[in-house]
């Protein structure tokens, strides 16, 4: 596997933990927070600042998220810190 660079990408912004949970709230499969944001979560408090934030879902969950975001473009972020575009389902 060639490691690249990160692409390009242009500003955005994570979705607060509350409006992440109205959104994949509708879908019918199982999902959770993950990293720095569910540890704070379990803690209680908040540990620092956050530039994301990681959603996890089951591999079978792909299309009902697909077609719950359309319009967005989907990513999957890979140790140490990479995104690629997420190829589609």
């Amino acid at each position: 596997m060639i490691d690249a660079p990160n692409p390009p990408l242009d500003p955005w912004e994570p979705l607060p933990p509350a409006e992440a949970a109205a959104l994949f709230g509708r879908l019918t499969v199982p999902g959770w927070v993950a990293g720095g944001i569910a540890i704070e979560m379990a803690v209680g408090r908040p540990l620092r600042s956050h530039g994301d934030l990681d959603v996890r879902l089951p591999p079978r969950g792909r299309s009902a998220v697909r077609h719950a975001l359309r319009g967005w473009e989907p990513w999957a972020a890979d140790p140490p810190g990479r995104l690629r575009p997420r190829p589609p389902a």
